[in-house]
């Protein structure tokens, strides 16, 4: 959704945006700013991003992007990326932002087409569902059915496992009137987020948070935000910037 980064380049919509997320106990540092700052979705990539903006605690960035694939250097992109105060102490906040419900969808897969790069990564979510104690999917499950959301929180968890403080934020955008069509309704998006991440993210880490291996810590937020009435709509070429 990189129109979130134009959006956020407006520093009024960017204070009324952050005292949203700060309701749900993530205050974004004031000198961390947002990534990306333009339309750049490299920029988003969340190793350069920890590397360039948190190099004295990451020694071990480098290794990621072989951690998730064995060949080429792809990892996902995010929405957004920002350094955060997470219940006290600094953190890393991983956002996906949705602005219709068919972005969220169960049909969602990997659209790779790396033989052995799909089996890393079908095993790295794998991994993930055991560590956290939920069902593990087969290999063909784990690359076809939720497949965004079962990354996002194999990324999240892997940051946490290495001492982060971890935050991985689902915005839900309501009443887009770029989609009529399609959009997410006032007090819906909790319940549509939830529904999506059964089984996959651990029941009740919406309001709370989970412990993890050297002092780790993850959390996971649903905010629901409306848009601003001065948004405009950009013209449209296809459902939107999902990954």
């Amino acid at each position: 959704m990189r129109q979130l980064a134009s959006k956020l380049r407006d520093e009024e919509y960017r204070l009324w945006f952050e005292r949203q997320l700060s309701v749900h106990g993530v205050s974004v540092s004031k000198l961390a700013g947002w990534c990306p700052e333009d339309y750049d979705a490299s920029e988003c990539c969340l190793p350069k991003f920890l590397r360039e903006r948190w190099p004295e605690k990451l020694s071990w960035v480098g290794g990621l992007i072989r951690w998730w694939v064995k060949e080429k250097n792809n990892t996902p992109h995010w929405d957004m990326l920002t350094l955060a105060n997470l219940d006290g102490a600094p953190g890393v906040v991983l956002v996906e932002a949705k602005a219709h419900r068919e972005e969220l969808k169960p049909g969602d897969h990997c659209t790779s087409t790396n033989g052995p790069n799909r089996d890393r990564i079908a095993h790295r979510i794998r991994q993930t569902a055991k560590c956290l104690g939920l069902p593990i999917p087969s290999s063909e499950a784990a690359l076809k059915t939720d497949y965004q959301l079962r990354n996002r929180i194999t990324w999240a968890l892997k940051l946490a496992r290495h001492g982060l403080w971890v935050a991985l934020v689902y915005i839900g955008f309501t009443n887009d009137p770029c989609w009529p069509e399609d959009p997410i309704e006032k007090d819906l998006w909790l319940g549509h987020v939830l529904t999506r991440a059964a089984g996959i993210i651990p029941k009740g880490l919406e309001t709370d948070s989970l412990d993890v291996d050297n002092g780790g810590k993850l959390w996971f937020r649903i905010v629901e935000v409306p848009v601003p009435v001065k948004n405009q709509c950009r013209v449209r070429k296809g459902k939107g910037d999902h990954d």
